[in-house]
């Protein structure tokens, strides 16, 4: 197992035992950590910073791997719809573009063919799919005024 070393970036060095599980105690707006991992829930108040300039990685799996409780703003990648998604506060949903062509083009935007959750257009945009269509029983599609949603 790694040690963690966490150390103000203007300052001393903090060890592990000087902070609660929750770095609850930790009195300072920039950490650094090196090496190992950190499991469990970490809580960032401020902006938290990636200066890879590689990549970022995201929680990857399943649909039924989802949180049970998802939050507002969880991102990760969806194996079962090979999909980036995010949760809105009531519905997970497709982040990114749609579906590329052979070369990387990215031409088709692909829809599901049932609504199965209740949804609200945003005021002053408009919507669209095409169908057919199934509503699920229970299901409101609401469109404001100024709105359109349009089913092709």
């Amino acid at each position: 197992m790694s040690t963690i070393v966490l150390r103000q970036i203007k300052g001393t060095p903090l060890t592990v035992a000087e902070v609660d599980a929750n770095f609850s105690n930790l009195n300072t707006d920039k950490l650094e950590t090196t090496g190992g991992t950190v499991s469990g829930n970490l809580t960032v108040s401020g902006t938290l910073s990636n200066t890879s300039v590689t990549a970022l990685k995201l929680p990857v799996g399943l649909t039924t791997d989802r949180p049970g409780t998802p939050l507002t703003g969880h991102m990760r990648y969806n194996t079962t719809l090979n999909q980036f998604e995010g949760y809105n506060g009531s519905a997970w949903g497709s982040i990114g573009g749609g579906a590329t062509g052979g070369i990387g083009d990215a031409v088709f935007f692909e829809n599901s063919k049932t609504i199965a959750a209740s949804y609200t257009i945003s005021t002053n945009k408009n919507a669209m799919c095409t169908g057919p269509m199934t509503i699920s029983s229970g299901v409101a599609i609401t469109v404001p005024s100024g709105s359109r949603w349009v089913v092709l």
